[in-house]
């Protein structure tokens, strides 16, 4: 007790008790007699993490994920876009969502992994939706998904391809989420929620106006929507 040098380390017991979604963690230990305790409270749920070598093989562990968490060997459709760019892929994740899909990402060295993959765990009947047009994704990396119903939606640019993906996911009236086109961030955001993306480059176009008709719109980053969207729109007339 006079010299603070004396010091005597020892190893704690640890036993922990899970309930309602909290760790319990008790630390015992015994010295002179005497037992210390000490408790420390934590949340049960688990972090996963999810990886490959490259996005290619990291969307083919995210596929595993996917049939694992639902309970199925097969999959009822697979979202295919270029992972060379961002706008086809994040606009997609709507469509994605509404099919039970995984989002899987294709370039030329990566088509024979990623076709064989898809081939090994789409049910028969399943869908490939395919996003882009054939600069995007070209037609000889689908060869081997002939016996699939593939489903292509492009247009001229990213987001006449968007307009195309909104259209086949069925999304028309009600909310929808309107981003700037130029650079990710945003539509990554939003794209968890199941709510579909619209993306612009500047003023609207006619086609962009036409959609939007009927719909709520709920502005992201009014810095990036200068010339598009001005403000939270709710008039059904727009």
């Amino acid at each position: 007790k006079r010299n603070h040098s004396h010091v005597e380390t020892l190893q704690a017991a640890v036993t922990s008790e899970t309930a309602a979604g909290i760790i319990t963690y008790t630390a015992s230990v015994v010295f002179e007699n005497a037992t210390y305790t000490d408790t420390k409270t934590a949340n049960a749920h688990e972090v996963i993490r999810i990886s490959g070598k490259n996005r290619y093989e990291t969307c083919i562990k995210i596929a595993d994920y996917f049939i694992e968490r639902s309970g199925s060997d097969k999959l009822p459709a697979v979202v295919l876009a270029t992972g060379k760019d961002f706008p086809d892929a994040l606009t997609g994740a709507y469509l994605a969502n509404v099919n039970n899909a995984p989002i899987m990402l294709i370039d030329a060295s990566s088509s024979a992994r990623i076709t064989t993959y898809i081939k090994n765990h789409l049910a028969a009947d399943g869908t490939v939706y395919v996003l882009g047009g054939k600069g995007a994704v070209d037609d000889s990396w689908l060869a081997d998904l002939s016996g699939y119903t593939v489903k292509r939606m492009n247009g001229k640019n990213r987001f006449e391809t968007n307009l195309s993906i909104l259209e086949e996911s069925g999304a028309k009236g009600g909310d929808i989420f309107v981003c700037t086109g130029s650079n990710y961030a945003d539509s990554l955001s939003a794209s968890g929620i199941r709510m579909p993306i619209l993306i612009v480059g500047g003023p609207l176009s006619d086609e962009q106006k036409q959609y939007l008709e009927g719909g709520i719109v709920k502005k992201l980053r009014p810095d990036t929507m200068i010339g598009a969207m001005a403000a939270y729109i709710s008039d059904p007339n727009i």
